[in-house]
């Protein structure tokens, strides 16, 4: 009976120490450096929580993390946001090129034309205007 008790207690401690602060900041940061920013971000709130008064200055560097995590995330949004604006404007520029190309050949046949030919080589005279 015993070693049921102190492996129960070894289960405690493991539990303890994986939801220490210490372990939920490092867990948050592994997190961050595998780009799970807002995995990362949870961590560290969980972590925030459990500090003490005399952790102050831990708690605000967690803080301004937190709140730039969120600067981030809307930046992303909006990198994200873009990004879909400028696949749409190529897209019409792709569309409009291959417009041009398609009437292209059209329209050096109809200079070519003979029907055409007078229309072309013939200036327009306009009178000239005597005040």
């Amino acid at each position: 009976m015993g070693s049921s008790l102190s492996s129960g207690q070894d289960a405690l401690n493991v539990e303890s120490e994986a939801s220490s602060p210490a372990s939920l900041i490092t867990r948050g940061l592994n997190s961050v450096r595998g780009g799970r920013y807002t995995e990362g971000v949870v961590f560290f709130a969980l972590a925030r929580e459990q500090l003490s008064t005399d952790q102050i200055p831990l708690a605000a560097v967690l803080d301004t993390f937190t709140q730039g995590h969120l600067s981030y995330w809307q930046a992303q949004q909006a990198l994200h946001e873009a990004s879909k604006h400028f696949v749409e404007a190529d897209a019409a520029q792709q569309t409009g090129l291959a417009t041009l190309e398609k009437l292209l050949p059209t329209l050096i046949e109809d200079t070519r034309s003979p029907r055409n030919t007078q229309n072309v080589l013939q200036p327009t005279v306009q009178p000239v205007n005597q005040s």
